[in-house]
């Protein structure tokens, strides 16, 4: 248990672990985690090892019933010595000593288990003082279980509980470090949009009396105020993608990126040489991956390179990806920069996210190059990332 509080492993895995390790550690024939559903007032499978998936996919227990369903609602463990005694009518037992029958309609469901199992021992799962479901195990023949047998099944379940409470902490904070860089995006646009659109009104108003003045100078405010409704409309284009999600699972890479450059056009009156050749599918978190990258590439050379010009280029390959973002800015001294700073370390996390290559060049006075690079074929087996 502890090896796996010290890892950053999902939940489902977490919980497929605690009863492998169970099974072992115990000498269970099968074991099963639970989770309590507060609404339904129903026991739900959530990991197993030895029992059938048919069974794991059917048995809902309702709480206060069964052993598990009854260790569950009474906070202790409950022992079910021989199966066959519980099915031909005879009381559970309680660990303390209490006798508890099932419920009918249950005997009936569980009567296979008589076949398969001899013995139950149920052990409730607390979490912070909250019940989060129960741990079964279940053996082959009758058996009269020891309290020291008991007594390690409880400490077990304790520290898997504590596990559980790792994993989902550490899917918390996931999920509201992507929210929060999510709602600074999405502010960071709204900001970008209300700027572009109040240049745009601005534009729209004098024209008519620069156009009377002077129609060469009239046709060159025309001609800005064309840029800036095309870059207001690309802004409110990544402005859906950041707020609606499925927008970014339905479009396609270029189209995503050439909404990035129009945008920062836009937004930074910086001229931006945007090249794109060809055209693949990628996974889903690969067209993620790029796009965060060059997204937050984009937002850096707007807000600190102090450029003139900008370059883009996405190229599709037979088997790959490859990005590269420039700027002729001030640069930067990458020995002396933090490894974080700028968003280096966000996008250095999500090339590694997908096993691609990222490298940054910079050097005062001499602009930035920023590249990130996937192969299809290390995408599983690559997880290098060049400094």
């Amino acid at each position: 248990i502890l090896s796996i509080l010290n890892t950053e492993r999902p939940l489902s895995e977490v919980l497929h672990l605690i009863v492998s390790q169970a099974q072992q550690l115990l000498g269970a024939k099968a074991v099963a985690i639970h989770r309590l559903d507060e609404q339904k007032k129903l026991l739900i499978p959530e990991a197993s090892v030895g029992l059938s998936p048919e069974y794991v996919s059917t048995i809902h227990l309702p709480l206060g019933q069964g052993a598990l369903g009854i260790a569950v609602l009474k906070r202790a463990p409950v022992q079910v010595n021989d199966t066959t005694a519980v099915f031909a009518g005879k009381p559970l037992k309680s660990s303390e000593g209490e006798n508890i029958r099932l419920d009918e309609a249950l005997v009936t469901k569980l009567q296979q288990f008589a076949d398969r199992y001899g013995a139950v021992l149920a052990v409730p799962m607390v979490i912070k003082s909250q019940i989060y479901g129960g741990l079964a195990l279940y053996y082959s023949k009758p058996r009269n279980f020891l309290p020291e047998e008991v007594e390690l099944a409880v400490s077990y379940a304790d520290q898997a509980s504590l596990a559980i409470e790792n994993a989902r902490l550490i899917q918390q904070v996931k999920e509201t470090a992507v929210l929060e860089e999510r709602s600074r995006l999405a502010r960071d646009l709204h900001d970008a949009v209300t700027q572009t659109l109040f240049s745009t009104t601005l534009t729209a108003e004098v024209l008519p009396r620069i156009w009377e003045k002077n129609p060469q100078e009239g046709q060159k405010k025309l001609e800005e105020l064309r840029e800036l409704t095309r870059g207001a409309l690309a802004e409110m284009r990544t402005l859906l993608v950041e707020l609606r999600p499925t927008a970014m699972q339905e479009a396609e890479l270029n189209d995503l990126i050439r909404h990035l450059g129009n945008a920062f056009i836009a937004r930074a009156r910086i001229p931006l040489s945007l090249t794109i050749e060809g055209n693949r599918p990628i996974p889903l978190d690969v067209k993620i991956a790029f796009y965060r990258v060059a997204q937050e590439a984009l937002h850096n050379i707007a807000k600190h390179a102090e450029a003139t010009q900008a370059w883009l280029s996405l190229t599709h390959t037979p088997t790959g990806l490859h990005l590269s973002i420039r700027d002729d800015g001030i640069g930067f001294d990458l020995q002396k920069l933090k490894p974080d700073h700028f968003g280096l370390g966000i996008m250095r996390e999500r090339a590694l996210q997908v096993a691609a290559q990222f490298s940054v060049e910079s050097q005062p006075g001499a602009g930035t190059v920023i590249n990130l690079s996937w192969q299809e074929a290390l995408k599983n087996n690559s997880e290098e990332i060049s400094q």
